[in-house]
């Protein structure tokens, strides 16, 4: 990747930080002297030396430059997959269920696609339909996976849904 992750700015005299990784604003003033992104994590400082450390060969961990939006802040690759279910630690990092920070509690809710974004508007066999619980659209989940949390869409969790493709199916 390259360009700046972030944007510094002023309105009505008063600085402001927007991160171009998940599109969060902050006015706090040490967010933007740090260059800091509160729901990243992330420096965007650090951001820019491990992208040129990448572009010069250099290898890192996808994981530890993860942004809010499950990408690499990085070389910018999905971090999450079908099936997949993440928590959220008390620094607000997302990590996959079972692993040790998380301690494999069940999430506070479930991330599904909304069945509108499937082919034909046809959710794959076996899934169960349900109403997301933010926008009440038609969602398809997998009714064996925390069936008693909340199941919420993509679009409503902050995520663009990327097209499914048929051959990366398990």
């Amino acid at each position: 990747m390259t360009g700046p992750s972030y944007r510094v700015d002023t309105i009505e005299g008063r600085p402001l930080i927007v991160c171009l990784l998940c599109d969060a604003i902050s006015y706090h003033p040490v967010d933007v002297a740090n260059l800091y992104c509160g729901r990243c994590h992330l420096f965007h400082e650090a951001v820019a030396a491990g992208r040129r450390l990448v572009a010069e060969g250099g290898t890192h961990e996808c994981e530890e430059w993860r942004t809010f939006r499950g990408r690499c802040a990085l070389c910018d690759c999905l971090l999450t997959r079908a099936g997949q279910f993440l928590g959220v630690t008390a620094t607000g990092r997302y990590l996959e269920l079972g692993a040790e920070e998380v301690g494999g509690r069940a999430p506070a809710r479930v991330i599904c696609r909304r069945v509108a974004d499937y082919a034909q508007g046809r959710a794959p066999a076996g899934a169960a339909l349900g109403a997301c619980a933010s926008c009440g659209a038609a969602i398809a989940f997998n009714p064996a996976k925390f069936p008693d949390q909340p199941h919420v869409c993509l679009q409503c969790s902050g995520i663009e849904p990327l097209p499914i493709d048929p051959a990366a199916r398990p």
